[in-house]
């Protein structure tokens, strides 16, 4: 049994959607193929019987045998209807349960919500280019380059207002992370350096999501068109802050399987340390 775990732990996200897309192939082929097939040859009887005792038959009689068909046809319709439904249903209650191997599900869901979200809600963004119109037609306030200041590893300041980076979570410039020696490293300064060289000289554009009790921004924001959140969490140099999204969990599971920064050795996450 512990075999099977390790073995199932070690799957990539790949791997695991291939296996659900096999299982839910086999499933149409053992079920919804057969079915059809029953179907085909009721309505093949059906035709045929009704073809030799057409004469026979009364308007009535051929009006509740076209009822008995349609209802059979409007069944197999809808098994067949269902079998997507089913499989999608099982890949979300596979995330549900197992998140951190589903993780791929939450990542599509959380980005077809974004984008419904870029077409249905009002997004404030600033940025560092020349005033924009987007494709709601409205105006976005701009900032210029000099504007641009790193707080830390997760915040930033444009135009004296301070953004806090939406769905990730950044080392606390106090804490030291656990390095593949054995020893430690400054993690949380080797974040804030590199955010702070992901948007020096960069066209800036961060996209709010909501706003955090110490009245900052929480954006998702864009150097060069590039997601800084997410760079900073494959680079393994912030976590996924699922407690606030899910966003970057794929992002995440790349940097772990690689051992890349703070997933070389075993570290407190930083919700954990500010606990302390």
């Amino acid at each position: 049994m512990g075999e099977l775990l390790e073995f199932w732990n070690n799957l990539s996200p790949e791997a695991v959607g291939l296996a659900a897309f096999f299982v839910a192939c086999v499933f149409i082929v053992v079920v919804g193929v057969p079915l059809a097939r029953r179907l085909g040859e009721r309505l093949r009887r059906s035709l045929r019987r009704r073809m030799s005792k057409r004469r026979q038959m009364t308007p009535w009689h051929r009006r509740q045998k076209q009822r008995r068909q349609r209802a059979a046809l409007m069944k197999g319709l809808a098994v067949i209807a269902v079998l997507p439904v089913l499989v999608i249903g099982a890949l979300l209650a596979a995330y549900l349960v197992l998140p951190e191997r589903f993780g791929f599900v939450g990542v599509y869901m959380d980005n077809a919500r974004e984008v419904a979200q870029s077409w249905i809600t009002d997004e404030r963004s600033f940025s560092t280019s020349e005033p924009r119109v987007d494709r709601r037609g409205q105006s976005s306030s701009t900032v210029t380059s000099a504007s641009v200041r790193v707080i830390d590893g997760d915040t930033l300041e444009l135009n004296g207002q301070r953004i806090r980076l939406h769905a990730i979570d950044a080392p606390e410039r106090s804490q030291r992370c656990a390095s593949a020696d054995g020893g430690n490293w400054n993690c949380a300064a080797a974040a804030e350096r590199r955010l702070r060289q992901l948007v020096s000289g960069s066209n800036m554009r961060c996209a709010q999501r909501d706003t955090d009790r110490y009245g900052r921004l929480v954006a998702v924001c864009y150097a060069d068109g590039v997601d800084v959140n997410e760079v900073l969490v494959r680079e393994g140099l912030a976590w996924a802050y699922r407690q606030y999204g899910r966003d970057y969990v794929g992002a995440e599971r790349r940097a772990r399987n690689e051992a890349r920064g703070i997933w070389q050795a075993e570290t407190m996450p930083p919700w954990e340390y500010r606990r302390r």
